[in-house]
């Protein structure tokens, strides 16, 4: 069975790229500037970034098959499967998280407001 996945257009494939690129841009970033962050913090931006960074290198492999095996293609879909999942449900809890550590280090209470 063929899909974008592993039959990328060339558009597909210079956006892959293009994001692969940027990926790299915000996981230097993170790491350069790791010091500025309580460890608790950076913990939740390591967590979310390393979700992304394997969702990200699943893609990019499994998208250069040719002629996928239907092992390959299962293997395929579990990433999929997984990285969907991640998405839907770890990346947006580790980014409240990151937030609620944000409103503290910034002095605010949950509902946003200054607290002296």
């Amino acid at each position: 069975m063929l899909t974008s996945e592993n039959n990328p257009t060339e558009s597909q494939r210079n956006e892959f790229a293009r994001i692969q690129t940027e990926m790299f841009d915000l996981f230097f970033f993170a790491e350069q500037n790791r010091v500025y962050f309580p460890e608790s913090v950076y913990e939740l931006v390591d967590k979310i970034l390393s979700g992304i960074r394997g969702n990200v290198l699943a893609a990019g492999i499994f998208g250069r098959i040719e002629r996928p095996s239907e092992n390959t293609m299962q293997q395929s879909y579990d990433a999929f499967t997984k990285g969907y999942e991640e998405f839907e449900k770890d990346i947006p809890a580790a980014l409240r998280g990151l937030e609620a550590e944000f409103r503290k280090m910034l002095g605010a209470d949950e509902a946003g407001k200054h607290v002296s």
